[in-house]
């Protein structure tokens, strides 16, 4: 007589106990998905003791506990770091983002008391999470701390209650000047007096600007230049628009009008003398 086979299913119960999610002002949903972030070797392996998952999301991160696992006993209420590993995946961010303007930057983010469960001593990123290391690109480190006092698992029976502990990185928009570069073949000092901007308005704020001033771009190409006296905080689109004007001359009694382009990360420029920056916007009249 053949012995009837027994199968044992263990369930998966796992009950998420941290997020961390990155924003930025940039965004109008602030939901930042350029930084890539993973669990460093030495991390990994103490998730796995602590039966932890990790599941990287598009702007953040979860961990997420064992509910099989009994976290009350002394070996889990031990302080202990974990770890994660980022880089910056987007080559536009440093454009838009209000952070020191160098191309290798690493930066430390670390839990700590009083802060709203942001990672860093600022309401946004800026210089006090950088260290001094040589790196390419904008990377670093998240420091997550687990003991009694602030523990990620927790450390008494009834652990439904707890709730998430929640973890943010924000970063800023960068602020830029607009630098609108007027060129054409038939353009002279005469007919570029002509041009000025009107009703320059965009998320409700208006924008003045001086009269254009001759200038030449990098490679060459000679033009006039017409400056914006604000700066804008960068947005990945705006609401509202400016429109470049040529008042009326006698040889012609119609109005020149011409709507003008908004700034994207991929044309602000700083300027070392004057410590700005401002987006370079071609205008070809």
């Amino acid at each position: 007589m053949e012995t009837p086979t027994h199968q044992m299913r263990q369930r998966l119960d796992y009950q998420v106990v941290l997020e961390l999610r990155v924003l930025h002002t940039f965004y109008h949903n602030l939901r930042c998905r350029d930084l890539e972030i993973s669990p460093t070797p030495e991390t990994a392996a103490k998730l796995r003791g602590f039966g932890l998952l990790f599941r990287g999301e598009s702007d953040g991160f979860l961990l997420a506990a064992d509910n099989n696992r009994d976290y009350t006993t002394p070996i889990f209420q031990q302080p202990e770091i974990f770890e994660f590993q980022f880089r910056v995946t987007n080559p536009q961010f440093l454009n838009f983002t209000d952070i020191p303007y160098r191309s290798g930057q690493f930066h430390i983010f670390e839990s700590m008391d009083g802060n709203d469960g942001a990672l860093h001593p600022g309401n946004y990123v800026d210089f006090d999470t950088m260290r001094d290391r040589d790196v390419d690109g904008i990377q670093g480190l998240i420091r997550l701390r687990h003991d009694p006092q602030h523990p990620i698992v927790p450390m008494y029976s009834d652990w439904n209650t707890a709730g998430t502990k929640t973890h943010f990185i924000r970063f800023g928009s960068r602020e830029t000047y607009f630098s609108y570069f007027l060129h054409g073949k038939d353009m002279d000092i005469d007919s570029a007096k002509l041009f000025f901007v009107e009703n320059f308005e965009i998320n409700r704020n208006s924008y003045t600007f001086t009269t254009s001033q001759s200038a030449t771009l990098r490679n060459g190409t000679k033009g006039f230049r017409i400056n914006s006296l604000e700066p804008l905080a960068m947005k990945e689109s705006y609401t509202g628009q400016g429109t470049l004007v040529m008042r009326k001359r006698s040889v012609s009694p119609f109005e020149y009008r011409r709507s003008l382009p908004m700034p994207k990360p991929d044309m602000v420029v700083f300027d070392p003398v004057s410590k700005t920056f401002f987006s370079e916007l071609l205008v070809k009249l």
